[in-house]
């Protein structure tokens, strides 16, 4: 019968059309997705990446702020100025401790042609010291400053002075059996003690103890004197402190009526002062000999 067999092509007809439209919309769906993988909105794998990126950079500390290689720019110094000496004559200065003089008298010594025992001199400059911490003493208290090569021509006997001085400061033995002197005395050298060596500004000297004498005598008070003899490193000036200096372990003065047994034992007297003073601190003597030396130690001697 017809009727029955039209009912099928029908039914036929509509499940193609439905099958045509399904894909129709899976095509338009899959261009719409398609087309916003490359469009400007993210993905969502492009905000998971941008999430953790943000948590891992929050998560990680700042760097620390790193030192300049810039140096800091250097600060001035100040330097104090030069004080200036205390005496300042013909070229010589120097400072000394005012316990030590309250005045200084400056000369200059005309020159001496002799020919008795003390020789002869050049004209020179001398500080003579006025208000020296000790008075009746047999030396008076002075310094001198000799031109080497006048005192060479005017008095020969100067150049084995100045010769042995240069070669005992080259040495420097710790027990000299004798020390250079200037000026010369009509007497012997008995000892030498505190041997010292130091530089004054311009040039090099030894100090040391001593005490002379005609005769054998006591180590006393009256006559033991500190003395500093030097010359400048150009050769050209000599340098002769004579500084009077006590001990409370030495008499005032020598006895006068010393018997043979003393003339007898007299090497052996020196030797046992020699080194009883030796042992003696610097400020246990009158003047310090750190005043002494210090002083000393200032002198700048050049050409006037």
């Amino acid at each position: 019968m017809k009727p029955q067999n039209e009912f099928p092509q029908f039914k036929k007809q509509h499940i193609y059309l439905a099958l045509a439209i399904l894909l129709l919309i899976g095509m338009s769906l899959a261009c719409t997705l398609s087309g916003g993988e490359t469009g400007n909105e993210k993905s969502v794998e492009d905000e998971i990446a941008t999430s953790v990126a943000g948590t891992l950079a929050a998560q990680i500390p700042a760097a620390p702020p790193q030192a300049s290689n810039t140096p800091d720019a250097p600060t001035a110094t100040t330097i104090p100025p030069t004080a200036a000496p205390d005496i300042l004559y013909q070229g010589t200065s120097f400072s000394y401790a005012d316990f030590l003089a309250s005045s200084i008298t400056l000369e200059t010594i005309p020159a001496l042609n002799s020919e008795g025992p003390e020789g002869s001199y050049p004209e020179h400059i001398q500080f003579s010291f006025v208000g020296y911490p000790l008075s009746g003493t047999f030396h008076d208290p002075r310094i001198m400053i000799y031109p080497v090569d006048a005192y060479r021509s005017i008095f020969p006997y100067a150049n084995d002075i100045f010769d042995n001085l240069q070669t005992l400061l080259a040495n420097q033995p710790s027990n000299p059996e004798r020390i250079p002197f200037l000026p010369i005395f009509n007497a012997a050298q008995l000892m030498r003690a505190q041997v010292k060596y130091f530089d004054f500004q311009n040039g090099s000297g030894v100090r040391f103890l001593t005490i002379y004498g005609q005769s054998a005598l006591v180590v006393n008070n009256q006559e033991l004197f500190y003395t500093y003899q030097g010359m400048t490193n150009d050769g050209k000036y000599y340098i002769s402190a004579i500084l009077p200096i006590s001990h409370p372990s030495l008499p005032a003065t020598s006895p006068t009526n010393l018997d043979q047994n003393f003339y007898e034992e007299f090497e052996a007297h020196i030797a046992e002062v020699t080194n009883q003073l030796n042992g003696q601190a610097d400020d246990s003597f009158a003047p310090t000999l750190s005043a002494l030396d210090a002083m000393m130690q200032s002198f700048l001697i050049t050409s006037p």
